[in-house]
């Protein structure tokens, strides 16, 4: 019986760790630089995103070890979004999980390099994963337009050219789309390209993962409406732009896009994917 998504994490998170802190120390060798890129990546955090590319392969197939590394890949990508949305040109947020952000400890300068550090060093791990050449192209092909102009960075510049100005809820709904759940469905499909998936369940991951990544937004938003965060820093979000109850009625409608596409893959047991619809429980 395939375990849950917390159960998991138990099992992979040692050696995911493991994978991120030996395959640093092989690749940067500038150690103040290192120590910088080391500080944001050790902090922790969910994990959510290698845990889900981990986790759609054990699902359609067997996780060997060689699976670790492009998952590592995708927390440093993660890792360098957060580093330089931290920044004083664009949230300037002082911290970071509850710790000095990497520009207030590090300075800004060298803040920007771990970053620019981590992004780019991801796609040399990617090209040192044990898969074949069309497997490991794919992997880049897709975590790097996750991350790209085309998504992650056009919805972080939306963001920051938006700041103060009335939007409406399409506009929303792409930015986030683009600069939160992109990331999150390259996550999924990274996993599918690896378990080798047919292209029927390719495309039911697609959908399934981007309307997980939007319902992880929406519900980061009811959380921070919740708490006086969004409102006090006066963001559009789905909470302040729909209000409470509309918005947990958007995150309803989002999630049951999700199940149902989950649901219309017949074949593998797919109780570990189906056990992240767990995480939303406290918002809905």
């Amino acid at each position: 019986m395939m375990l849950n998504y917390q159960d998991f994490a138990k099992q992979v998170l040692p050696t995911l760790e493991q994978t991120i802190e030996q395959t640093m120390g092989q690749t940067v060798s500038h150690p103040t630089l290192k120590t910088a890129m080391q500080y944001s990546i050790g902090v922790g955090g969910k994990r959510l995103r290698p845990l889900l590319l981990l986790s759609t392969v054990a699902s359609f197939g067997t996780l060997t070890k060689a699976s670790y590394l492009p998952a590592a890949a995708l927390e440093l990508v993660h890792t360098y979004s957060l580093i330089h949305d931290d920044l004083p040109a664009m949230d300037n947020d002082d911290y970071r999980r509850g710790q000095l952000a990497n520009h207030k400890k590090f300075g800004e300068a060298q803040a920007i390099l771990a970053g620019d550090g981590l992004l780019t060093v991801a796609f040399e791990w990617l090209s040192r994963s044990e898969f074949d050449a069309a497997i490991r192209i794919k992997l880049v092909a897709l975590l790097s337009q996750a991350a790209g102009p085309s998504q992650m960075v056009a919805g972080q510049y939306t963001d920051i050219t938006t700041t103060g100005e009335k939007i409406d809820l399409t506009t929303l709904e792409t930015m986030e789309l683009q600069k939160t759940a992109a990331l999150l469905q390259s996550a999924i499909l990274m996993g599918a390209t690896i378990a080798k998936v047919d292209a029927q369940q390719y495309e039911a991951l697609t959908v399934f993962a981007r309307n997980f990544g939007l319902a992880f937004q929406i519900a980061d938003d009811i959380s921070d409406f919740e708490s006086g965060q969004d409102t006090a820093e006066k963001k559009a979000t789905f909470a302040t732009m729909l209000g409470l109850e509309a918005a947990k009625a958007y995150l309803t409608q989002t999630l049951t896009k999700a199940k149902t596409a989950l649901n219309s893959i017949s074949g593998p047991d797919l109780t570990l994917l189906d056990s992240y619809f767990e995480y939303f429980r406290q918002v809905r």
